[in-house]
């Protein structure tokens, strides 16, 4: 298997619309509560010179207005078996009364899956593990 092959700059949300609108396959959006994280499938597309299956888009919380969207390619069938299930997850409990995290008083279930630094590290650890590594 390949490795995983980090994004290194911050994506924007215009090249990840123009990615899913050119991808041909599958692409799970997942609601983390400030902004949507996606898993596209990226078989029918490159990055430069490198080829992954699947593209992941997460988003990091910058401040109130807005996220930073950090990006890896994978071939990873762990890393898209658990984003297939957290997005299941999301889909399937929709408005289930049951739930613990069902709000009664707007009568929406708010589950948001904590996905930032999950499979790779965010913005934040990579300038603390660079600030870590020069002094």
């Amino acid at each position: 298997m390949k490795k995983n092959y980090v994004i290194t700059d911050e994506v924007s949300s215009e090249w990840i619309q123009n990615v899913i609108n050119l991808s041909d396959g599958d692409v799970y959006p997942i609601d983390t509560g400030t902004a949507f994280a996606y898993m596209v499938d990226f078989s029918n597309l490159h990055y430069g010179r490198v080829r992954r299956h699947w593209l992941v888009v997460i988003p990091e919380f910058q401040n109130e207005w807005s996220n930073a969207y950090h990006a890896m390619l994978t071939d990873s069938e762990k890393i898209a078996n658990e984003f297939i299930e957290e997005y299941e997850k999301q889909q399937d409990s929709y408005n289930d009364e049951d739930s613990p995290d069902f709000d009664p008083d707007d009568g929406e279930y708010h589950y948001y899956p904590e996905l930032a630094g999950r499979w790779f590290d965010t913005f934040a650890q990579e300038r603390e593990n660079f600030l870590k590594n020069i002094l």
